[in-house]
């Protein structure tokens, strides 16, 4: 289980494997497990882009210094990239640390 997850990577890796063997859709497994259908949708995000270690536990919260988080938010605001949620600005983040070697 993750840190903020009472759900068990198990469990995650059952509910990813039955949508992706169209077997179920993210709105039913969501209500099966008692979370929102956005979080099926990113567990399988996830596990398409990490395979079964995407659904472990997290390691924390990543730290960024108040440069690199100003420099993500300017590309936000010119344009550069568009804020579709709140987890576009983090992206943005790790993009730009990547970018310049920080860490990825």
């Amino acid at each position: 289980m993750s840190k903020r997850s009472p759900i068990s990577s198990e469990i995650k890796l059952r509910a990813v494997r039955r949508r992706l063997q169209y077997e179920s859709n993210p709105n039913h497994e969501a209500k099966q497990l008692g979370v929102h259908r956005n979080t099926v949708s990113e567990w399988i995000r996830k596990y398409q882009a990490d395979g079964k270690e995407g659904l472990g536990e997290s390691k924390g919260w990543e730290s960024y210094s108040k440069e690199l988080k100003r420099s993500a938010i300017q590309d936000v605001l010119s344009g550069e990239y568009s804020v579709r949620g709140s987890a576009t600005l983090s992206w943005t983040i790790k993009i730009r640390a990547c970018r310049i070697n920080l860490s990825c």
